[in-house]
């Protein structure tokens, strides 16, 4: 059982770097704004996933990452 909680908890941060290139790839090719600076957001206990920013425009991305075996609702997103 604790190999399962740990395997779960692994999953995230790779989960996180896989949507990161996955944004990445889409924003040069046009599908999103070109974003020129990549990374997260970290303040006390609250944290943004992945942060983008266009430095020329003020474009800016944030995105939340969830890897779970749950459906995930608007809630998460207004929190």
């Amino acid at each position: 059982m604790i190999y399962k909680r740990g395997f779960q908890q692994l999953h995230g941060p790779i989960f996180e770097n896989i949507s990161t290139e996955i944004l990445q790839s889409k924003s040069p090719s046009g599908d999103l704004p070109l974003f020129t600076k990549w990374g997260k957001w970290w303040h006390k206990e609250e944290e943004i996933d992945i942060v983008a920013l266009n430095e020329n425009t003020g474009d800016i991305l944030f995105c939340e990452c969830k890897w779970q075996n749950k459906k995930t609702d608007r809630s998460v997103m207004e929190d």
